[in-house]
Parts: structure tokens; sequence; C-alpha cells
């Protein structure tokens, strides 16, 4: 094995190059990124027990399942646990939003508000339209495809079958 000779200016830059300390390729767990990550990933899941414990949730709060029956807990992190299967479609996500906190347009709601309103549902089997009759017995919906545990997939898809379900266009008379 022979060795190269390095001389002149091709010397200096070898000999400052070797005095650059290296960096590692991953992060070390103390270093500053490791830290802030770990310090969001607590905030993350103490938010998450928080929510599914307290009565900041709120009572009318609609539980949605991954497609392995597991119940899912709001989070930012990733698209969001219910945005990134919404595509590009504002209007989706408003029907989601109003299902899953059920501040839609049905009668359980406006009773709180209008409580001398006819709350009854259209098709004639509720006396006060509910969010889950509408997704399981309302005739005026094409509700076949929603299964006893609502997973944010089935309920889209509920949505996209119906878009006139949970919008103000379907409104109490």
């Amino acid at each position: 094995m022979s060795l190269v000779r390095v001389s002149g200016p091709h010397k200096l830059a070898d000999k400052d190059s070797k005095r650059i300390p290296k960096r590692p390729l991953l992060p070390r767990k103390n270093s500053w990124v490791f830290s802030r990550r770990d310090e969001c990933d607590s905030i993350q899941k103490t938010r998450q027990m928080f929510f599914q414990v307290s009565g900041k949730r709120g009572n009318h709060f609609l539980d949605l399942t991954d497609n392995n029956n597991h119940i899912l807990t709001p989070s930012y992190a990733k698209g969001g646990t219910w945005l990134r299967h919404m595509g590009e479609s504002p209007s989706l996500c408003a029907h989601l939003t109003r299902l899953i906190t059920n501040h839609a347009p049905v009668g359980e709601y406006y009773f709180c508000f209008f409580p001398n309103k006819n709350l009854s549902c259209p098709c004639g089997k509720a006396n006060i339209k509910t969010r889950l009759h509408t997704l399981f017995e309302c005739d005026l919906y094409n509700n076949g495809n929603v299964v006893l545990y609502l997973s944010v997939q089935d309920t889209i898809n509920f949505l996209k079958d119906n878009p006139e379900a949970f919008s103000f266009k379907d409104t109490i008379t």
C-alpha cells in the first residue's frame, strides 16, 4: 500500500479539516432537539390523559375509533387525529366537527336554544332528532355503511354519502 503525500495548500486544507470536530449523525439524548421533542411528547400524553378523564371534554363528545376499534383522542401531531382523513374539503371538516362535538343542527342541540320548536325528525321515527338517530336509524340518510363502533373512516364515508347531514341546510322547521 502506497501513501500519497499531501503538500502545499492541500496539506493546510487537510490539516484544518482534521481539526474540525466531527458531529454525531444522531442527536445525543441530552441535546436541545431531543429535550424539546421529549417535552412535547410528555405534554401531548398529559393533554390526552386529561381529555379522557376530566370534565373539560364535554358531555356530548363522540368517541371515534381507528380501524382496530381503539378510541382516538384529539392530537395536533402528524396532521391531527381526524384532519388527515378528510383531504381538502372544508365542508367535510365542518360537518365532522359538528358531528363529533354535537354542535349540529339536530333536535338535541336546538333543545338548548329553542325548546318550543318542533325537534322531531322529519322521517317520523324520532321525537327528538339526535346525531345517533341520524347515523343509525333515519330513513332520510344512507346509513348502511355505519357500524356499531364509529370509526373515523366509516363516519367520513357517511358524511360523503350524505352531504346534507349535519349541515345547516338540514334545519329544523
